[in-house]
């Protein structure tokens, strides 16, 4: 679940938390000559903003970039003149800048929105590069050579024939940029030859041989190894080690103390219907009265109600205790519930088990297991700081992610077709498939893992996938993997469904970054959840369904 994280953008995939920390000390320190000729100079100073704190100047820089986001979308029409757009967007700059001057040392996702804002009107402008120019310049003003060096390159892999760029790096001694750029690049491929796909277990190489069964990528390779497909009601096995078995056993043990508490969705509309859902039974955690007030995640909520129907399936990873999991069997003809945190788990299957009486319950199955990519599958290490938190992951920036590893545990994973197989899930247009995809940090190794299978499927899943401030540190063949997923897809929005991506393939890798940038799809936890839905084009073979 996503209750706690703010997302960077994808467009910093080469920053790292060390640059992160740079960056805190260096602009929250700084006071930039007024003589700079930078942009980021230019944007320094505004009498008006003293007074304002970080948190409201915040709030003050990012009305303002919506403001001028509107006023971009308005000149479609003529209705706006360019000066206008242009004062727009440079009011915004000027107050994101001013922000990181105020930084407090306070929050740290704070501050990261206030860089992607500053770069996001750069996005508007359409040159993005020139922001990284620009805060390279700053840093090498600055006298911090080397994040200089790290922040241009990434400019200048945006726009490799950027002008600006060219002239910071000349001045910066850096006389064969093509060679710099290489080298870069190198040096991402060594990284990513070197670590594993999950980055949990250093000993598994990127590539594996001998994969066992439930490693199979696709239908066809799925169905010759599951050969009683549909027909296994037992649950997979999970793998768990000594210490997933303590963290469920103690979990369970106290939740079976806890008095119990009813819950209410509130009732929501969808188009001239109404959803009306029955009250539930669960162990007594505060976390639950944010159902009960409507204030959970509503945008989730919203995205259930158009996709989800009652000839629908669902399969939900990750199910956490429940919540989504109580909301979408009200609605679906099948729920499989997913989740690999042994705490999380006991929760849900004792608030399952509370509610065995209501006819929905009968439609979950739950399992103890986690999804992964080809490569990961069979026992892997999962991380946590808390189990049961909700911010328990394979992925390797879960330390960063969710503040330090305290707990791990073993558990065993399978490729989501080898799942499919096994419980007979099969997707046409008049049982259509619902994928939740919330799995903390590890979205980038595995959506891509998604196309060998996808790509052969007539008709395709909607994915519901929240993305996390990781994704940042994703290398780029990932990232450009999560594009080719992507382009199978006629409708890809980001905010839950709100902003649409215009993929097409032509898009370049550049295209689809600078898409995610205009769009502000990184902006916010909320602006994050991705929703992927229909085949690209207009199949003949579909026609048949109609």
């Amino acid at each position: 679940m996503k209750n706690h994280h703010d997302a960077t953008p994808l467009w910093w995939k080469y920053c790292r938390l060390q640059v992160l920390v740079l960056i805190m000390i260096l602009l929250s320190s700084c006071s930039l000559d007024n003589n700079n000729t930078g942009v980021m100079g230019q944007a320094a100073g505004n009498n008006n903003m003293n007074s304002m704190n970080f948190q409201q100047m915040m709030q003050h820089a990012q009305n303002l970039l919506m403001n001028a986001h509107q006023l971009k979308q308005s000149s479609n029409n003529g209705n706006r003149s360019e000066y206008e757009i242009g004062t727009a967007i440079q009011n915004a700059k000027q107050a994101f800048w001013a922000s990181i001057q105020k930084y407090d040392g306070k929050s740290v996702q704070l501050l990261q929105a206030a860089m992607q804002g500053y770069l996001q009107c750069f996005a508007l402008e359409g040159d993005v590069a020139m922001g990284f120019v620009s805060i390279a310049e700053a840093m090498f003003r600055q006298g911090d050579h080397l994040q200089a060096k790290n922040f241009l390159v990434q400019g200048l892999q945006v726009n490799p024939k950027h002008e600006a760029g060219l002239n910071l790096a000349k001045m910066m001694g850096l006389s064969n940029v093509s060679e710099v750029l290489d080298d870069e690049r190198d040096k991402q491929n060594r990284v990513f030859r070197k670590a594993s796909s999950s980055g949990s277990n250093s000993s598994t190489p990127r590539y594996r041989t001998n994969l066992p069964p439930e490693a199979c990528s696709n239908a066809n390779e799925c169905a010759k190894v599951v050969t009683n497909t549909g027909n296994n009601s037992d649950p997979l096995e999970n793998g768990w080690d000594a210490s997933a078995h303590k963290l469920y056993q103690t979990q369970l043990s106290q939740i079976k103390s806890l008095p119990t508490m009813q819950v209410s969705f509130p009732v929501r509309n969808q188009g001239q219907q109404k959803n009306v859902f029955n009250g539930f039974t669960v162990s007594e955690l505060g976390w639950w009265d944010r159902i009960n007030e409507g204030t959970w995640e509503s945008e989730t909520l919203d995205v259930f109600d158009q996709y989800v129907s009652p000839d629908t399936t669902v399969v939900d990873f990750g199910a956490w205790i429940g919540p989504t999991i109580f909301y979408t069997a009200q609605i679906a003809k099948r729920v499989i519930a997913i989740e690999a945190d042994p705490h999380a788990f006991a929760s849900l299957e004792r608030n399952l088990a509370l509610n065995a009486g209501q006819a929905w319950s009968s439609k979950v199955t739950l399992e103890s297991v986690c999804v992964s990519t080809p490569n990961d599958t069979g026992v892997m290490t999962m991380k946590s700081a808390d189990a049961g938190n909700s911010c328990s992951s394979l992925g390797e920036n879960v330390e960063w992610a969710c503040g330090g590893v305290k707990e791990e545990w073993q558990v065993r994973c399978y490729t989501l077709p080898y799942l499919f197989a096994q419980r007979g899930i099969t997707i046409d247009p008049r049982s259509p498939v619902f994928i939740k995809v919330d799995i903390e940090s590890y979205e980038c190794a595995l959506i891509p893992s998604f196309y060998d299978w996808l790509v052969g499927e007539k008709f395709l899943p909607t994915i519901f996938v929240s993305f996390h401030p990781q994704i940042t540190l994703c290398d780029e063949e990932q990232l450009r993997g999560v594009m080719k997923v992507l382009k199978l897809y006629e409708h890809v929005s980001c905010e839950a469904g709100k902003r649409p991506l215009k993929l097409s393939p032509t898009n370049s890798f550049g295209d689809f970054q600078e898409q995610l940038i205009a769009n502000g799809c990184f902006q916010s936890s909320e602006y994050s959840d991705f929703v992927l839905n229909g085949r690209a084009g207009d199949p003949s073979w579909l026609k048949q369904f109609l």
